[in-house]
């Protein structure tokens, strides 16, 4: 079972580990942070009719494996953006619940608000006539793209990596939370989206010291049979 603490990383230590996760790794972050049911940042659900109960689903091996696949692709398209990131924020704003929808509209994983999680261009294709003008038709449309992984990652991916540029690694998630007004609320959610992305950084590097300690003992003992 993973153990889950809070710690301060080395920086060296950290990026490495983010370079070298592995789908198995993200996986079982995943699958362990996820089994508590924590209801995210926000309690969401997605109230659109069919659509599954957040109190009665779990997420499965095979959903965990696809969020951990769109994770990693989203890092190495956007690499300033890192697993730990991807990974605190979705487990913050829904437990890698997918479906969730918030009580503003946002949708998904990272909880993104369809007016802004899409080129402009893209949302008058849907049926928008500008950004916060779209009919419930175009909004489910955007909701629905949100909803995957893959496309969710990548856009909230690129959406850190423009608030990291303008805004540096102290604010960034103040403004993914509040918008162009970073205020006292949004310094809080900064503060604790930096102790969660710390935790999924120290995580990480549990996990590659584990599997170098694997490989190592398998290299010894085949060293060992080799020579007798």
């Amino acid at each position: 079972m993973l153990i889950v603490v809070a710690v301060v990383c080395l920086w060296a230590s950290t990026a490495h580990s983010q370079d070298s996760a592995t789908l198995e790794d993200v996986t079982e972050i995943i699958e362990t942070f996820a089994g508590d049911h924590h209801c995210g940042h926000v309690c969401t659900e997605d109230r659109r009719e069919g659509a599954p109960d957040r109190s009665e689903y779990t997420v499965t091996h095979d959903e965990a494996v696809m969020i951990a696949d769109a994770i990693l692709q989203a890092h190495e398209q956007v690499d300033d953006v890192s697993v730990a990131i991807l990974l605190a924020v979705a487990y913050r704003e829904s437990s890698f619940f997918r479906y969730a929808v918030g009580g503003g509209g946002e949708c998904g994983l990272w909880q993104q608000s369809p007016r802004y999680a899409r080129p402009e261009e893209s949302l008058i294709e849907l049926g928008c006539e500008e950004r916060g003008h779209c009919d419930r038709e175009a909004r489910e449309a955007v909701c629905d793209w949100l909803q995957d992984p893959y496309s969710g990652a990548l856009a909230f991916a690129l959406s850190v990596e423009r608030k990291l540029h303008e805004y540096g690694e102290s604010r960034w998630a103040c403004h993914y939370n509040r918008g162009s007004d970073c205020d006292v609320e949004g310094m809080m959610y900064q503060e604790a989206t930096d102790r969660m992305t710390s935790m999924m950084e120290h995580n990480l590097h549990v996990m590659e010291r584990r599997r170098d300690e694997l490989a190592s003992s398998e290299d010894e003992s085949e060293g060992n049979s080799s020579s007798q």
